[in-house]
């Protein structure tokens, strides 16, 4: 099973969590004059061409959910999607800062996924 962004963007970062690594994709969608939207996809294993700095597009296979390394956890995606100020460092968002930055404000995700997003085979 392949996973696609929610939109095009840019790689901002791929980093560990606890089940897999998590992708950091900042989209060229903005609100007012100051907010990007950013998503979080967590729990993957990303594609072996996806990078740091790299551009995703809408219908890009951009991971397959993480192997199941912890057998009380079922595999899952996990999907934070946030509007972060342009002036804030998004390279130092991760899971333990994301509830921590005031510049940052959380939305849920199934006003974004409302259009018709589906995994891809």
């Amino acid at each position: 099973m392949k996973i696609p962004p929610l939109f095009a963007g840019k790689i901002i970062q791929i980093f560990d969590d606890f089940l897999g690594k998590t992708i950091h994709i900042a989209h060229d969608i903005y609100r007012g004059s100051g907010c990007r939207l950013h998503s979080l996809f967590g729990h993957v294993n990303p594609l072996y061409d996806l990078i740091t700095g790299g551009t995703v597009l809408d219908n890009d296979a951009i991971a397959s959910l993480a192997d199941r390394q912890q057998r009380s956890v079922l595999p899952h995606l996990h999907l934070t999607v946030f509007w972060l100020q342009n002036d804030y460092p998004a390279h130092t968002i991760n899971w333990s800062t994301l509830h921590h930055v005031l510049e940052l404000e959380l939305i849920d995700p199934l006003q974004i996924i409302a259009h018709e997003y589906e995994i891809l085979e």
